[in-house]
């Protein structure tokens, strides 16, 4: 859920900026290196202070408390027609994504079976991780494609190259509210299933306790 939700604003952010921030076509590019440059390093902050964090607060309160941050953060993303501000929340978008790889990539070895199944259990986790974005670049395209702007036809005219055609196409504002605020509920849903998983270990260890 989280890979499924985190591939909304990484995959979409260039047509975000074109279609939902007017960045001109001959920008839109260096927009997008910029804010991705922007995205990695505070990942990469965030990594570290979530790694040093983690010695004091528990995985899965860190965990609980990103699910909740990064739902609004990616649900605000459908509202800013301000570059400044959409710019900011992709920026908490950056941190969010260091806090849930450290996080992740921790459970991951505090919970691996053994040293000898524990590369496999490993490559299973990953895979899963990476499943996520694989289905959600299909589907939130999908979405996406269905709220398409027509071309107008006398602009289309006017462009004789297949490349020029393309960068006519555009997608309604709509259609990124759409994809972001799924993306935001596979945040809020993966949520509960850290207080599901939370509940039932407490209950099974209370069960282990009572049977003593």
């Amino acid at each position: 859920l989280e890979s499924f939700g985190t591939a909304g604003p990484q995959s979409f952010v260039q047509y975000y900026l074109a279609d939902c921030l007017s960045i001109p076509q001959s920008s839109v590019m260096l927009y997008t290196a910029v804010i991705s440059i922007i995205i990695i390093l505070c990942a990469v902050v965030s990594a570290i202070a979530t790694g040093i964090l983690q010695e004091r607060v528990s995985q899965k309160k860190i965990l609980g408390i990103g699910f909740v941050i990064t739902a609004f953060i990616v649900a605000g993303l459908s509202l800013p027609r301000n570059i400044w501000f959409a710019g900011v929340l992709l920026t908490a978008f950056g941190i969010a994504l260091g806090l849930f790889g450290t996080v992740n990539m921790s459970i991951a070895y505090s919970t691996a079976p053994s040293l000898v199944q524990g590369a496999k259990y490993l490559s299973l986790w990953y895979l899963s991780m990476r499943m996520g974005n694989i289905l959600a670049n299909y589907t939130l395209g999908g979405m996406l494609q269905a709220f398409e702007n027509p071309i107008d036809q006398s602009q289309q005219a006017v462009q004789s190259s297949q490349q020029d055609v393309a960068n006519l196409v555009s997608y309604s504002r709509w259609g990124y509210v759409t994809i972001f605020c799924v993306c935001a509920a596979c945040y809020l849903v993966g949520l509960i299933f850290v207080f599901l998983l939370d509940m039932r270990r407490a209950k099974s260890a209370q069960q282990t306790k009572d049977t003593m």
